[in-house]
Formats: C-alpha cells, structure tokens, sequence
C-alpha cells in the first residue's frame, strides 16, 4: 500500500494523456519523462484532487475528499497486490478474500460521509440510465424509428379516428353556440383552404355521414378550432384563461432537415417544440370541451401519432404535456421523468397492442423496429462465441434454453445442469416467470450472464470509485484490471491451475489489443518493475480506460433484467468478512455500514442457501483492519434469482442492484466450528428499504 499519487498517464508510446492514475507505493511510472510543467497536471498532489472530481460546482468539492485512497488490503482491491501470487488458482468462480464490502479505509471518525456532492450510483432507481448511448448517431436514429414505428400504429387504431372525429364535432358544436353556424365552420378550415370549393363546402367532408377525412385532416382541422385560427371564433378564445396557447401557430419540422428530427437532449428525450405546445393546448380543450377520462385517453393517443408522423412534437413531449392535464399513472411520470429508456421501456409495455402485429415477415419487422432502442444497441453489439466463454454461445445458447423451457420441449441434452436449473425455476415461479422470460431480451440475458463472470470485479470497482468522481472511478477500474490480468499471467505460469479466463473478466480479454498486452507479460517471466512491464501496464490502463463506459452500459441492462424478473420471496443471506467496527462495538459511521442502514452502492450478491454465506464470512484469509466477520439474513427477500442465465448455473444466487439499502433488526454474536477452529461473527437480520440517501 501507501498514499495514492495522482500523474499524468502515459500512452503506450510514452505521450502523456488526459488521464488520471496512481500506483500505491511506486511513485511515477517507470519508462517516461512527467510531463511539463506546463502541461497543466499536477505530477504530486492529494487523491483525488478537488479540481478532478465530477463535483456540482468547484464549491462542492470537500477538502475532507483530499485523502489517502488507499483501498483495503485484498488481491482484488489492492493495487500492488499484482506483486504476489494470486490466493486462489483453482478457476472455480468463487468469491475470492477480497470481496469483502467493507469500504473501512473510507471511515469517518467525524461521521462525514466521504462522496462528491454529485454522486449518482449508476445503475440506481433514481439514476439515469444508458446516458452513454444518447449521443450515438445509431441510437438516434433508432429512437427516430421507433417513435415513427409506435406512431403508425396508433394511427392504424379504427377507434383513434372515430375518437377525434367525435371531438372535433364536439368542438364544432361548441363554436355554434357561441359564434354562429359560419364563423364556427370558418375555424376549422383557413380560407385558401380547397375544400371550401366542394358542394355543400367542408365541414361535410369532416363530419358528415359520409366523411372521408384522415387522421391528420382531422387533427388539423381540431388544431385550427381550437387555437391556430387566426379569427375570434377558436375555443381558447372563447374560454381565456383556461387553454395556455398564448398565440403561436402551428409549426412542423421540415421533412428535408432530418437533423432535427433526431435532436435529442441529454436523457435521450427528443426535442421538437417543448412542453408547452400544441398537444397541451389540444388536450386541454378537450377537457374543456366535457371529454370523458376514456375519451381524453383515446385522444391522447391519437396525439401521440398526428404529433410524432408530422413532425409537431415528440412521444416524450407528448406524454409529459398530458401530465399537466392530470393524465398519466406513477410510473409513467416517473419513466418520462428519469430518462429516455425507462419511457421506451414504457411504452412498449403500455401503448404497443402487441397482439395487432401479425406473425409475418412484416410484423416480425415492425417487432424489430419496436425493441426500446438502448437494448438494440446492446444486443447488437454484444454478443460472445463459444470459444469466448467455455463452450457457451451468448447469448444464443440461453435465448435457445429459454426456448425449450417455455415450449415444454425436450432438450437435446436432458441431464445438462442449467436446464434442470431452469426448470426448477420456472416451477417455482410459475406463470410470472413465464411473462418475465417473455420480456427478457437477449441484451438482458446477455448482462445477466456477464455479470456473474469476474467482470463483476470491474463493474464493483466502477461503482466503488464513482463515490469520489469519474477520475477515481476509472482509476480503480484500472488498477482491479491489472490485478485481474496479472492472476491471469500467474496462472499460465502455474501448470495445472486451471484456465488463466477464469480470472480475467470476459469484456476485458475480448477487447483489441489484450492477447498482445498479456502475452507480453507472460513473456516476462516476472513482474519486477522495470520499463516493458511499465509499458504493458500502460497498454493495459489504455484498455480498461476505454472499458469505462461499455461497464457502465453491462451495468444498467443487469439492472433492467432484474427489474423484469419475479422476487424470490425467500430468506436469502450474505457473507461478508470485512464488516467495519469489532464485534463488541461495530462501527457506525462507514460509508457502507451506518448505523442501522446499510447502503450498498454495488451489486449485492445473496444466497438461498445460509451455509454458503457463513462459510465466506469465515473462510480463509482475513478482512481489512479493525473488522469483523458478518452474516446478514433477509427475510422475504424482494431479490431475483439468476442462476439460469449465470455463467455458474449451480450457485443458488439472488441478487440486488446497486443502491439498495437495508436496515439492521436484530444483531447477535455466533460461533461456527470449523473443526478445531472456532469462529465468531455477527448475525444480523435486515429488512429491505428505500433509498435513505
């Protein structure tokens, strides 16, 4: 260990970079000149400094933040822990030593909660997600596609038209009680208007038994009655004060200037005309105008298609406009509040009619222009061979296990271990499962699967290190990768350790440019410091740095698949050998450990089987300083079982998502025996809570 530094990084030819890293203990990498001093890095300074971190303003940063970030002792936290053999060499996929939870370096005495004032744990309920894809070309031209794909088919709706035919009689109606017969008929129509030129003039055409207006002749027309009409005889005229148009005319995007119809805003919502505009105007007139809640419904859908085809506003201006009229459930609000895939996620579940799409070619393309577009991209793009993961195709395979297990088939391998697994599943979980399989995409199968491979280590060190800011963060993204890799390296030179992929996380060694980084340091023969072993080091930071964002994205979609799968409603446990405080006098004022809240900023593993976690909490090796041994027991947990979809389809895991929290019940202090060992640790009993951060 030692007092985490702070230098510029070198690229793998000696230039320095932008980053940020550090090397306990080391000093400045071997093998470069530091940069400048000119070149605008401090080469020494505190960890992380106040000027790199994502604070909310440069008032935000805490001076108490300027501090050793030295993580606990462990292989899998300590960044010089490259330097010794690695614990354990037998690739089972067990948890290693260094998985304790504690963050007990991180304590407060002062009781001082040690994060950025903007911290935000990805993942998290009140986070937003996949803002990473937002600024893809592709992503927008998906999420383009997809509100043009709903939209045409709300048009489509035979009950859409008759609606809006109704309102706009409605709205007719009461143009004639107010204005007269003529000036009620002039607010529909303009008067180069052609229509005007027909026998017994427009409105027939509009209301009349035989009316052959379309939609958009109808929503067009409604628009001019009830606010575009340049004339006294409109409804917002009529009823001041109660329509919010204050003037503006109707305006569409031009169909040529295709940039901006995919003008989106940092939580992938589109922007064409704001809130405050037409589809506001037009559903408060027609809750004016004495719509019942199931018509102003129908309505609204029928907005959602007129606004999204002819370039008037988006699904998501649409949707929060009608929130301002009192329409909208909790979770729609919330959906259209957090982000643009949680409202994708929405409306698919809320206004697609999945049953209208027939199984044909077409419909099968309508489905594939309907997938939430942040789950395109992903699924797209990752994608894994069997040479990659031991003999498992991913997602393929498991979309193929899926298969069988919803059609009652019989697999081609009846004894295979994850299909005994998967059905005992869906035993359990019954006709809830079955729909939460039906949800499932393969990019949710796919970031279930990654996750239980050793890129959870990666994906723990990202969401450990976003609590001090992006830069700490990708540091300790760096420095597990390193750890990993070099356990990898041990074991080639080990024969008979088992496979060195059992080690290293699966989207790191499929990345370019790895093979070349670890065959160089298995070339090596050693890890004593010296220029080349810098060098590769810094080809590997090159790496894991670029690996930043793609975790974060494994992160949110494990995230959504949980969110789509049945709770276990079983007791589950967790282990942890590193909880902060002794036995006698547990600490209450750790980042993790406060009180009687325990906040968990990562996934958290559980189990349904007590004995497995009592056996890591008092299993080999010992946790950081000034810890204890802890079991946790859950009861009825809300957490989901995703052993089918593991890379370990053995392992009875349940698993939460980062930023749960749970509150301690009761504590008392046990003993296990190990044969002449006997081992005391605490056993405490938590409920499942909100957020209390």
């Amino acid at each position: 260990g030692g007092p985490a530094l702070i230098h510029a990084l070198e690229d793998a030819e000696g230039r320095a970079t932008g980053w940020v890293t550090a090397y306990p203990g080391r000093g400045q990498a071997t093998g470069a000149p530091p940069p400048a001093p000119d070149a605008g890095r401090p080469v020494r300074t505190g960890y992380p400094a106040a000027r790199l971190v994502n604070a909310d303003s440069a008032t935000d940063s805490d001076p108490a933040m300027e501090m050793d970030l030295d993580p606990p002792s462990g292989p899998a936290s300590e960044p010089d822990a490259e330097l010794e053999p690695p614990y354990d060499l037998s690739g089972s996929g067990e948890v290693s030593d260094a998985d304790s939870d504690s963050d007990n370096s991180a304590d407060s005495d002062d009781n001082t909660y040690l994060q950025i004032p903007s911290w935000r744990i990805t993942g998290a309920p009140d986070t937003p997600r996949f803002t990473g894809y937002y600024g893809n070309p592709y992503w927008r031209g998906k999420s383009l596609d997809f509100e043009f794909t709903l939209a045409r088919l709300l048009a489509a709706r035979p009950e859409v038209t008759t609606t809006v035919r109704e309102t706009v009689g409605r709205a007719h109606r009461f143009l004639v009680e107010r204005f007269g017969e003529e000036a009620a008929t002039q607010a529909f129509f303009p008067p180069d208007d052609p229509r005007w030129a027909a026998p017994g003039g427009p409105l027939p055409q509009l209301l009349g038994p035989d009316a052959t207006a379309t939609l958009p002749q109808l929503m067009e027309a409604y628009a001019n009655a009830v606010f575009a009409h340049t004339g006294p005889a409109t409804v917002s005229r009529a009823l001041p004060g109660r329509i919010r148009h204050a003037g503006q005319p109707l305006r569409r995007l031009n169909p040529a200037a295709r940039a901006s119809w995919q003008r989106h805003d940092a939580l992938g919502f589109r922007q064409v005309a704001g809130v405050n505009g037409p589809a506001l105007w037009l559903l408060q007139g027609t809750q004016e105008l004495g719509a019942t809640p199931a018509e102003l419904a129908t309505f609204r859908t029928a907005l959602i298609a007129w606004s999204v085809l002819e370039g008037v506003q988006s699904l998501h201006e649409v949707l929060r406009a009608s929130h301002l009229v009192g329409m909208g459930g909790a979770d729609e609000r919330v959906a259209t509040r957090r982000d643009a895939a949680r409202t994708h996620g929405w409306a698919r579940d809320h206004l697609v009619d999945w049953q209208r799409i027939p199984d044909t070619p077409e419909g099968l393309a309508v489905r594939d222009r309907l997938r939430a577009p942040h789950v395109a991209l992903y699924g797209d793009g990752v994608r894994f061979p069997r040479q990659a993961t031991d003999g498992l195709a991913v997602p393929d395979d498991l979309l193929a296990m899926v298969d069988v297990l919803l059609s009652g088939a019989v697999p081609a391998s009846p004894d295979d271990e994850r299909m005994e697994v998967a059905r005992e599943w869906l035993s359990r979980y019954g006709e809830e499962g079955r729909a939460a399989l039906l949800k499932l995409s393969p990019a949710h199968i796919t970031a279930l699967f990654i996750y239980s491979m050793s890129d959870y280590r990666l994906m723990k060190a990202l969401l450990n290190g976003e609590r001090f800011g992006q830069l700490a963060s990708r540091w300790l993204v760096r420095s597990v990768a390193w750890t990993l890799v070099t356990r990898g390296v041990y074991v080639v030179w080990s024969p008979g350790s088992g496979p060195w992929e059992s080690h290293v996380p699966l989207t790191l060694r499929t990345q370019p440019g790895f093979h070349e980084v670890l065959q160089g340091l298995v070339d090596l023969r050693d890890l004593e410091p010296g220029p080349e072993l810098s060098r590769l080091r810094r080809r590997l930071d090159a790496i894991a740095d670029g690996l930043h964002g793609q975790l974060k994205a494994h992160i949110e979609m494990a995230v959504e698949a949980l969110e789509l799968l049945p709770p276990v409603r079983r007791t589950v446990w967790w282990g942890d050998r590193g909880v902060p405080g002794s036995l006698a006098r547990p600490a209450a004022n750790s980042p993790l450990y406060n009180g009687a809240v325990i906040s968990v900023p990562f996934f958290r593993s559980t189990s349904t089987d007590s004995g497995a976690a009592i056996a890591f909490a008092v299993g080999r090796g010992s946790g950081p300083s000034h810890t204890h041994r802890g079991v946790f027991e859950i009861p009825g947990s809300l957490g989901k079982e995703i052993a089918m979809f593991s890379a370990f389809a053995g392992e009875s895991e349940v698993l939460y998502p980062p930023g749960s929290y749970f509150l301690s019940q009761n504590r008392t202090i046990r003993t296990y025996d190990e044969g002449s060992t006997r081992h005391t640790y605490a056993y405490s009993v938590v409920a499942e809570a909100t957020a209390h951060r």
